[in-house]
């Protein structure tokens, strides 16, 4: 299965591999890489946590633009966050197709 495949799959209802979805959500800017929202994502305006006001909703099967990454609140056992725009704007990794966290790490950059 060719990766474009791979990631139609996922966005339209499949699950996660082990190793994540990775692709480009933008074609005309190749900086960005993004990975399908695996449930109804709360976008978190101020920081990593749930305690922070909810300023939005991704919805399942969306694509999720991967800014950068940091730690906060743990969700799950997983504690990392991805930022989603160029504000303070975040959302859990755990509900996010990114595979493990060394896979995020290798595909995006720390905040």
């Amino acid at each position: 299965m060719t990766a474009i495949a791979a990631a139609f799959t996922l966005v339209t209802g499949g699950t996660a591999s082990a190793a994540g979805a990775y692709y480009h959500c933008n074609p005309g800017y190749w900086g960005i890489w993004c990975s399908p929202a695996l449930a109804d994502l709360n976008v978190h305006s101020g920081g990593p946590g749930t305690g922070y006001p909810t300023a939005f909703v991704i919805p399942k099967g969306s694509d999720v633009q991967l800014i950068c990454y940091t730690e906060g609140q743990s969700i799950n056992g997983d504690n990392l966050w991805i930022q989603v725009n160029e504000g303070a704007q975040y959302v859990t990794d755990y509900y996010v197709g990114t595979g493990s966290a060394a896979d995020l790490k290798a595909h995006v950059n720390h905040c």
